[in-house]
């Protein structure tokens, strides 16, 4: 009899880890942090890229293909792109001359275009992460959009309540999971979408 090799899941990593770059984010965005910490950020960022990484590929070895390629580009935007451009918007603001940041609204549009899948996948699952997921595509759908200046001023209202849902939304999702491999039930709210019952009984 072979041995059947198992792996673990991942998924709370990934979330905490895309819910605490949401808050720091936020920090940035609204002027809470001054610029110095944008070297902080990308550091950080670039120390979750191996992370994202190696939690994308275990998703792939398992064969979840949705999970796998949404934290490939997540490790790719959030993790290596967004890292590395903050490091060098650091020094070129510092010195007087910031980077354009409208090239970067094409890269959170795309991640928001392709979240979009994902969300109607999530349909029949629990509440919670649906919510955290949809937030999140609007918000860098937005975001995307007002980089390139397509969106007046008052939108950056907006991608800011949504940063603070995908932050305290997701990290409660996160925390739920954890609680999960321990036989502790949080409740994640009800589906939108019930299942249908030949696929309720085929679980």
């Amino acid at each position: 009899m072979k041995n059947q090799r198992t792996y673990g899941e991942p998924s709370p990593a990934m979330l905490f880890i895309f819910t605490m770059l949401t808050i720091m984010f936020y920090g940035v965005s609204t002027g809470f942090f001054d610029t110095s910490a944008l070297l902080l950020l990308g550091v950080i960022q670039l120390g979750c890229f191996p992370a994202y990484l190696i939690g994308a590929i275990t998703y792939l070895v398992k064969g979840d293909s949705i999970n796998g390629n949404v934290f490939l580009i997540f490790a790719t935007a959030f993790g290596g792109i967004g890292g590395g451009t903050n490091i060098v918007n650091y020094f070129m603001t510092t010195n007087g001359n910031p980077l354009d940041g409208r090239i970067l609204g094409v890269v959170w549009l795309w991640c928001g275009l392709s979240v979009i899948p994902i969300v109607c996948g999530m349909l029949n699952g629990p509440l919670m992460p649906l919510i955290v997921f949809s937030v999140g595509a609007i918000q860098l759908i937005m975001s995307g959009l007002f980089d390139l200046g397509i969106l007046p001023d008052f939108f950056q209202t907006i991608i800011h309540m949504c940063y603070l849902i995908i932050a305290f939304g997701g990290f409660y999702c996160s925390l739920a999971s954890l609680f999960g491999f321990s036989k502790i039930h949080v409740p994640l709210g009800k589906p939108l979408i019930a299942k249908k019952k030949e696929e309720l009984f085929n679980e």
